[in-house]
């Protein structure tokens, strides 16, 4: 069954952010948000923004120089990696995505990316380091969100995601079987996300996550 990628955390991973405003608004990084950041690291970063979906090569110099003026610019990270797994480098990706845990250590979503990095390496210890991580994390976000509110539905499905990764299929179907027996779940697409995670495993999800490397 064909998965809903968008849900996933891994393509994040392929986000691309072009301005300054939107990476405020969707970094978690604490630094970066409250921090003024280098107005020719964001000139860089900017820079290869644009070019990274056909020269990655180029775009991960140009991100180079930005993160040389300012080594804690979580976006610039943020598109390295993205540059790295688009040339197939799982090798650099996992060191920047290390980096990036540095930076800011409460960021779930980088944690599951490491996890799948180390997975697809073959480190299925490390990875399941990672993921437990990522579990006590969502555990924590859950407790704090209003269930009704759709945050609350996004990380349950992260939720979900990540147990799978685990190898826990039997509890995150438990989760999945409950958000969609949730009257306010009103949007067709967080259904359907819903019904798509019951239907892989574990390994079909790491086989998807392979077969969409490269892929902005």
């Amino acid at each position: 069954m064909k998965l809903i990628f968008i849900f996933l955390p891994f393509v994040l991973l392929y986000s691309c952010q072009t301005s300054n405003e939107q990476r405020q608004e969707k970094s978690s990084n604490k630094v970066e948000l409250t921090a003024e950041i280098n107005p020719q690291a964001i000139l860089l970063n900017d820079s290869a923004v644009s070019v990274m979906s056909s020269k990655s090569q180029e775009a991960i110099r140009l991100l180079d120089e930005a993160i040389a003026l300012q080594p804690n610019y979580f976006s610039a990270w943020h598109n390295k990696v993205n540059c790295q797994m688009h040339l197939g480098l799982i090798e650099d990706a996992i060191v920047s995505l290390l980096k990036m845990e540095e930076i800011d250590p409460n960021y779930p979503d980088n944690k599951t990316n490491l996890g799948i990095m180390y997975d697809i390496k073959g480190d299925s210890l490390l990875a399941l380091e990672k993921y437990q991580e990522v579990e006590k994390m969502y555990v924590g976000i859950l407790d704090t969100v209003q269930t009704q509110d759709n945050p609350y539905q996004m990380y349950e499905l992260l939720r979900a995601s990540n147990l799978i990764l685990m190898g826990e299929k039997e509890k995150a179907s438990g989760y999945l079987k409950k958000l969609l027996s949730n009257p306010s779940v009103d949007t067709v697409y967080t259904s359907k996300a819903a019904k798509d995670l019951l239907g892989v495993n574990r390994q079909e999800m790491l086989e998807g996550f392979k077969k969409n490397f490269g892929k902005y």
